[in-house]
């Protein structure tokens, strides 16, 4: 929809971000605005980022959340990294909706997680009480609003990158080719 931005292109207050080479489209896509960039960066990187739950559980909400929003740019990008982070290739067809989710996952905490993220995808009904329930015997109550803000921050960048039509790595589409992963 948009011009990605190179360094040449890119307003001098973005520039910074190209410095080690040429960011994602999401970075060269918001170089057209570098005060959006400059705080929407960091915020991402922190949310998505390294934290104290596991990059695995990361990626099944992030994944299924992309599948739930057909964000292709998401989809195949977090198909990527979660290949990546330990997902198995069945974990990741039954995340984004290629084979039923018991035939992958059969751990409890997977599960409840799972429907935990597509109750938070459907925003024309409220997480049910028994849900909240149990997903309290898995997450602390720090974990649930990592993953709420986790789950919302990647809704949010799915409808950027659809609307945005961010394309998808070459890198990463070879590698999902290779694999059999592309979506």
């Amino acid at each position: 929809m948009i011009n990605l931005l190179t360094k040449k292109g890119a307003p001098l207050l973005a520039r910074k971000h190209f410095e080690n080479g040429m960011p994602g489209p999401i970075t060269r896509s918001l170089a057209h605005v570098p005060e959006m960039l400059n705080v929407t960066l960091p915020f991402i990187g922190t949310v998505l980022g390294t934290s104290g739950i596991d990059i695995r559980v990361k990626e099944i909400v992030i994944l299924r959340t992309s599948y739930l929003f057909r964000c292709n740019y998401c989809v195949n990008t977090h198909t990527f990294v979660a290949s990546r982070a330990g997902l198995s290739n069945e974990e990741i067809f039954a995340l984004r909706g290629q084979i039923p989710i018991p035939e992958a996952f059969t751990e409890k905490h997977d599960v409840l997680l799972i429907q935990w993220t597509d109750a938070m995808a459907d925003s024309s009904k409220a997480l049910s009480t028994k849900l909240k329930n149990d997903i309290k015997q898995y997450f602390s109550e720090g974990d649930i609003v990592e993953l709420t803000l986790l789950a919302s921050t990647t809704i949010m960048l799915n409808r950027y990158a659809t609307i945005m039509e961010l394309p998808v790595s070459e890198k990463h589409l070879s590698y999902l080719q290779e694999k059999g992963l592309t979506f």
